[in-house]
């Protein structure tokens, strides 16, 4: 059986996919490449420090967990994510793009399924909070 972890690892690695196999990421050559650089960094970053995963986003998405929850789009289009909001090129946010391709590439339903994604990670960041927990009190 899966842990908590592993599948937000891989439900991150599903959401890049999805991104990866779009019309609108494999007409942009720019796009289609970064996003095959950062599927392979971020692999990279699975293999060797998954719980890194979790970190992240504890720290920069789950703080806007009722924005994220309420298809509050603000929440992608007003962020400023830099480095303070996790927005250096190594985070999902920054390397992603999805501020720009949420204003000029997403159409209706690309974001309905990002924030589906979103929702999702919320959920399993709680599951492996509440994991950790109940690790440390059996200790």
């Amino acid at each position: 059986m899966s842990s908590n972890l592993d599948l937000l690892t891989k439900n991150i690695m599903q959401y890049i996919d999805y991104l990866k196999s779009q019309d609108i990421i494999t007409s942009d050559p720019k796009l289609n490449e970064m996003l095959v650089t950062f599927r392979a960094q971020y692999q990279v970053l699975v293999n060797t420090h998954p719980k890194m995963v979790l970190e992240y986003f504890t720290q920069y998405v789950y703080p806007h967990k009722e924005m994220i929850l309420g298809d509050n789009e603000e929440y992608f289009l007003n962020l400023e994510y830099g480095a303070d909001e996790g927005g250096d090129q190594a985070s999902i946010m920054g390397a992603l793009h999805i501020k720009e391709m949420w204003k000029s590439k997403f159409t209706a339903d690309h974001k309905k399924t990002t924030f589906t994604y979103f929702k999702v990670f919320i959920k399993l960041v709680e599951r492996c909070l509440v994991e950790h927990l109940s690790k440390q009190q059996t200790k």
